[in-house]
């Protein structure tokens, strides 16, 4: 998920994305025999989880995850947020994705590095003078980056699951500036920043679809 806070004149960007942030599980039975190189068993199994951080912002997500094998899995979460807060001029209205594609170290059991790509379109204003929107509601802001995460079970549970992560990337945003007010009139359009900095900040809960129960002698 990506975040955007401008000033006027000095036009700052700050970006964080909270995958987000979204992470995958190579299915195996628990955290504990996840990284069992033994093992034979890889289900494709499938999770779903949602990011608490950002509903503090009032912005919905659901995020969901396959496993492509036993290190590596696929994540997906989509961000939402199409309302005013109480008033016209404060505003957070996003729509974000940013697949990822993740890989689960064998020695470090729940522990994963990511590679991702995002997506917003944004529209925003924190009653000040402005309003700040992607040009013409066609170029939203892209890039993508790096990411490092957790992910550790409930205990006595292989399905319910706590996810952390944190990440970092560059991104290409051009928006357009309005004065912030009803029909507020087109101030600058076009314009170029290139952001460098953090874009996922995630604690995510989720739940894992299809995965078997641990054998005795997977343990």
């Amino acid at each position: 998920m990506i975040w955007y806070i401008f000033e006027d004149m000095k036009i700052k960007v700050l970006i964080l994305m909270a995958l987000i942030c979204s992470m995958g599980l190579s299915a195996q039975t628990d955290s504990a025999s996840l990284y069992k190189a033994d093992s034979v068993s890889c289900p494709h199994t499938f999770s779903i989880k949602t990011n608490s951080l950002t509903y503090g912002l009032l912005v919905l997500n659901v995020a969901g995850e396959i496993d492509l094998s036993r290190r590596w899995s696929l994540s997906l979460p989509v961000y939402y947020s199409g309302w005013n807060y109480f008033r016209s001029t404060v505003k957070f209205r996003v729509l974000s994705i940013q697949p990822e594609i993740r890989y689960w170290l064998p020695r470090a059991r729940g522990m994963f590095f990511g590679a991702h790509f995002g997506l917003t379109y944004f529209n925003i204003a924190t009653n000040g003078r402005y309003r700040y929107q992607d040009t013409r509601r066609r170029e939203p802001a892209w890039g993508g980056g790096l990411a490092i995460g957790y992910r550790t079970y409930f205990r006595d549970s292989s399905r319910w699951f706590v996810e952390f992560t944190v990440g970092a990337g560059a991104y290409d945003v051009r928006y357009e500036k309005f004065l912030n007010g009803q029909d507020g009139r087109l101030v600058s359009s076009s314009i170029h920043r290139t952001y460098y900095g953090p874009d996922q900040i995630s604690v995510s809960f989720g739940y894992s679809f299809g995965r078997h129960k641990v054998k005795k002698h997977e343990k």
